[in-house]
């Protein structure tokens, strides 16, 4: 009789355990796990109305208000005292706004309950979370707990969640803390603030009471998802992976769940990972769009762009229009540039940037596309619209500006008159100016305008450009001459040219000074060699030079 006894009471307690873990899952949104282990607890005990509450409220909750309603019956059926199953059929008919019936049953279940606190407390949540807007009831059950027990944090909370849909986070926020307060270990109540805080982008906030919820209770499930939602909205990938490994481990995940997780492998470079999961969910639903979306952006992270292609291209052609993202046109101008579709490429660029105007990185790569493409006009346009929104390194913009217009005169040789190429080569000399003051220290910009300059004294009879040649000699010799021998050929080829026609206008009026120049030039014909010793131009010059 006594191990009986004992036998029994092991039961009682395991059952009950049952039913509280059924019940956190409930809590941890987890209703998938919920269902199994409170299923489970029937198979055991078909008769407990407490499982069946519990189970009728994880079908609710799953959008499934027939099987809920036969639950509710079942334990009313079978333990006609157990006073939840009445508000659980009171919910039913508060979905269909029904409120007649609900108080009808509100008040049988009342009659019946010995915890006044529990039940009230009870039908508010019930009244807060039927999908027809009940906060008038919600408030009367909870205001009614609340003159039995003002210091449950289970009230407090519950409080909280009805502020914060019906008055203001603020007033959610104040509950929350004042549960806490009376509870320093109420993790549930840190969790909602983190959720609150999170939606305000309160970064610090959020993060510092996530982890507060998890130091309290490193078992937790929703927490690890918030806090790793959180990391994730704020770029913070390594850390948003950190969480979502042990949320997607211990989870009933959802598809939501698995696309979010897909995303955090991409952005984390688990590439491989990110394309297994992706391939389990497209195979139990083919008409997931969004993952043909991250299987295009991993696709072309592994240089595979044609797959990369045809998953984006299907994306487009099934995915809701309306949903569409910045980052759907980014890869896909990148994809059809790599695939040799420039100009497509391009425009596609162009939408991501009008879609997401912070994305101003995109105006440098649209540029140089452009530019590429001797769209010259359109190249600058983007350079001048950074150089408008103060964007980081103008210099770069004004590179790109003078480079356009000083290969629009180049590619206008032919086509138009040369007062228009001299103006096109001096706006570009005009940005070559603006560099070497932006960054006095670089040869980049002395260099161009050495090109531009000696373009508008094609004869070199002005020397127009040796003031920037000569500067960027210097520079260019200053440094690594192994690094830039073209450069510095360039530079000594200008300056040998310079010096040897200067010398030959001297030869009949100032022999010596004639002298001195053709000695200079000799000088950079020499170092020319130095540097390339099959330099036929040099070898030539020095040749007709020495017989002079």
């Amino acid at each position: 009789m006594i191990l009986a006894g004992f036998l029994l009471l092991s039961f009682q307690v395991l059952h009950a355990q049952d039913i509280e873990k059924g019940k956190w899952y409930i809590g941890e949104k987890q209703y998938g796990w919920a269902g199994k282990v409170l299923k489970a607890a029937l198979e055991k005990d078909p008769s407990d109305s407490k499982a069946l509450y519990y189970l009728g409220q994880v079908y609710d909750l799953q959008g499934k208000p027939d099987s809920a309603e036969i639950c509710y019956q079942n334990g009313i059926l079978t333990e006609e005292k157990f006073p939840f199953n009445y508000i659980g059929l009171g919910k039913i008919q508060l979905n269909k706004s029904n409120r007649d019936e609900w108080f009808k049953f509100y008040e049988k279940g009342r009659k019946l309950t010995k915890d006044l606190f529990g039940y009230e407390l009870e039908a508010g949540n019930a009244c807060l979370s039927a999908t027809s807007k009940n906060y008038d009831l919600s408030s009367k059950y909870l205001e009614e707990a609340k003159n039995i027990n003002a210091k449950d944090c289970r009230l407090l909370i519950s409080l909280g969640n009805l502020f914060l849909v019906s008055k203001s986070p603020g007033d959610a926020v104040n509950e929350y803390e004042r549960a806490i307060y009376y509870n320093d270990f109420c993790m549930q109540a840190f969790v909602k603030l983190g959720e609150i805080y999170a939606k305000a982008n309160n970064y610090r906030e959020a993060i510092n009471a996530f982890n507060k919820a998890i130091a309290l209770d490193s078992t937790l499930i929703l927490a690890y998802k918030e806090r790793g939602d959180l990391y994730y909205t704020f770029g913070k990938y390594n850390e948003a992976r950190a969480d979502y490994d042990i949320y997607m481990d211990r989870s009933d995940n959802s598809v939501e769940d698995k696309e979010r997780y897909a995303f955090i492998l991409f952005f984390t470079k688990n590439y491989d990972r990110a394309k297994g999961l992706i391939n389990e969910v497209i195979q139990n639903d083919p008409g997931n769009t969004v993952m043909y979306r991250i299987a295009a952006y991993i696709d072309f992270e592994k240089g595979d762009y044609p797959n990369s292609l045809n998953n984006l291209q299907y994306f487009f052609a099934h995915h809701d229009t309306t949903k569409f993202i910045a980052l759907d046109y980014i890869y896909y101008g990148h994809i059809l540039i790599k695939t040799g579709q420039d100009s497509l490429g391009t425009l596609q660029l162009e939408t991501a940037s009008e879609m997401d105007t912070t994305k101003t990185e995109l105006y440098d790569e649209i540029g140089k596309s452009y530019s590429k493409q001797k769209n010259y006009p359109k190249a600058i346009a983007y350079y001048q619209k950074m150089i408008s929104l103060n964007l980081p390194n103008p210099g770069n913009s004004y590179y790109q500006i003078g480079r356009s217009y000083y290969f629009m005169a180049e590619d206008s040789l032919s086509g138009f008159d040369s007062l228009y190429k001299a103006q096109l080569y001096h706006k570009a000399d005009s940005c070559f100016e603006i560099m070497t003051v932006l960054s006095p220290e670089s040869y980049v910009g002395f260099i161009w305008r050495g090109r531009t300059l000696s373009r508008l004294d094609p004869e070199t009879t002005a020397g127009l450009a040796k003031p920037s040649y000569e500067k960027a000699m210097a520079l260019l010799e200053a440094g690594d001459i192994s690094k830039t021998p073209k450069l510095l050929i360039e530079c000594y080829r200008y300056l040998a040219f310079y010096h040897y026609l200067l010398g030959e206008k001297l030869l009949t009026a100032n022999p010596a000074e004639a002298k001195s120049e053709m000695t200079n030039s000799i000088n950079y014909w020499t170092k020319i060699l130095d540097l390339d010793p099959s330099d036929q131009q040099a070898q030539t010059a020095l040749q007709n030079l020495q017989k002079m």
